[in-house]
């Protein structure tokens, strides 16, 4: 039965799910209030924090009825609040006052009547009627204007007209707008998958088996016998010395061939059993969790820089397997002259230190 190295691409993946709620946005009609009415009720509805009782008027629905009453505040800063059982999006407020005037405040929305949002500061410099611009980008039941100063005496309002688009709900089939919201796996409308690295929150993985080690693959998966990680280098066969184990291997027992890759896969010399001119004296390498770990190359006869250099590939084929036991690289080269004669040692290491990724397959229990 023929041999087969798979190789494969792993590819992270960060799952958001969101909800789709549906609007219809239609011009907000300003009603004609008689009473200040109950915030957070079923209708249109206006409160402030300080109002009077004089017969002319001073209540805070006057600013609402139409009329030339006008709502009195015994204070010098103060707020009013108006609520709409369905959100507001606010773009203008027109303020009318006498001579008694507003100079400078802010708009705050909230949904509940609680928590409040700052829209927008405002200043005015006028005694008759003058707009405060909201220009709000959210969508709120309540608003509140703050009054934080006055040109003198006590706050005052004759008439307040509210310019804004109401929100209510609308569906697939009829709407204005949409909003998609992050939302919870069991509760959902559609999701999106972004790629993400290794080391960030991820949700799942996938393994792309691809055609050969130059389709963007940097590790092989399961090659036997001990490195689970093997370093997928080219292995292009141009020129070079020495000849390639066969696809089919025939056990030959303390057999070892260490092979010499140029950066394009061309390899540069072969060493071990068939080399005797340039044979090995030792090798020893380890395999970790993590895959090939340390090498170590002893020569009898110092090699050319031609046939093995410093960061140079080299993959190590045991008993006459046609795949690589170990693959690594270069790190330590003796130079010649500075070291003794009868041996000369290479000192090398895996390449998975210099990989992005690794994963490592063990099951690891929280203490």
């Amino acid at each position: 039965m023929s041999k087969q190295t798979l190789y494969y691409k792993r590819t992270y993946y960060k799952r958001t799910y969101y909800k789709r709620t549906y609007y219809k946005k239609s011009n907000f009609i300003q009603p004609v209030l008689s009473s200040n009415g109950s915030l957070g009720g079923s209708t249109f509805a206006v409160a402030a924090n300080s109002e009077s009782s004089i017969s002319e008027g001073g209540k805070a629905y006057h600013t609402f009825d139409n009329q030339w009453y006008y709502w009195r505040a015994w204070t010098s800063t103060g707020w009013l609040v108006f609520y709409n059982p369905a959100p507001l999006r606010v773009s203008k407020i027109l303020w009318e006052c006498f001579y008694m005037y507003p100079t400078a405040g802010t708009v705050e929305g909230s949904n509940d009547g609680t928590i409040w949002t700052k829209i927008t500061d405002w200043t005015n410099t006028r005694s008759d009627r003058f707009d405060i611009l909201v220009n709000s980008n959210a969508d709120y039941k309540y608003h509140r204007i703050n009054i934080n100063k006055i040109n003198y005496d006590y706050i005052h309002c004759r008439e307040i007209d509210i310019t804004a688009a109401m929100i209510t709900d609308g569906s697939a089939s009829d709407h204005d707008y949409y909003e998609d919201l992050i939302a919870d796996e069991s509760d959902y409308d559609f999701y999106i998958d972004d790629r993400v690295d290794a080391d960030d929150d991820w949700t799942y993985t996938t393994e792309v088996e691809i055609s050969d080690d130059t389709k963007g693959a940097n590790l092989i998966y399961g090659r036997r016998h001990f490195g689970r990680f093997i370093y997928a280098g080219s292995t292009a066969v141009k020129e070079g010395g020495g000849v390639l184990p066969e696809d089919k291997t025939n056990y030959l027992p303390d057999v070892f061939t260490v092979i010499a890759y140029k950066d394009d896969g061309t390899k540069t010399a072969i060493f071990g059993a068939g080399s005797e001119s340039n044979s090995l004296k030792q090798l020893t390498f380890e395999i970790v969790e993590t895959g090939c770990g340390k090498v170590e190359l002893t020569f009898n006869k110092l090699p050319e820089n031609t046939e093995l250099d410093y960061k140079q590939r080299i993959d190590i084929h045991l008993f006459n397997d046609a795949q690589p036991w170990y693959s690594g690289y270069i790190l330590q080269r003796p130079i010649k002259g500075t070291t003794t004669t009868d041996s000369f040692k290479f000192i090398g290491h895996g390449y998975y230190n210099l990989l992005e990724k690794i994963i490592v397959n063990r099951t690891y229990e929280n203490m």
